[in-house]
């Protein structure tokens, strides 16, 4: 059965750069939709939102742990994406 776990080795792999490409190209989209219908404060919030959880999960993969800084500004983001989300779009 080595064809069948390679396969789910492939899957494994898709669904992983399709996550990872959405987390990383996701973002960047909705602060240039939101640039488009002229709301720039939310989109700069979540761009700026955006970028220091990218910054502070390299800081911690580079020390090799992650921290609860980490993980609150990633809630912080998630959260605040879903309600400019609901209430400005």
């Amino acid at each position: 059965m080595k064809i069948l776990k390679w396969l789910d080795n492939i899957e494994v792999a898709v669904v992983a750069i399709a996550s990872g490409l959405l987390l990383l190209i996701g973002p960047l989209l909705i602060t240039y939709r939101y640039g488009l219908v002229h709301r720039y404060e939310a989109g700069v919030l979540i761009g700026a939102l955006w970028l220091c959880s990218v910054l502070i999960c390299i800081r911690d993969f580079r020390r090799k742990r992650l921290s609860w800084v980490s993980g609150g500004v990633l809630a912080l983001w998630a959260v605040t994406t879903l309600v400019l989300g609901f209430i400005v779009a």
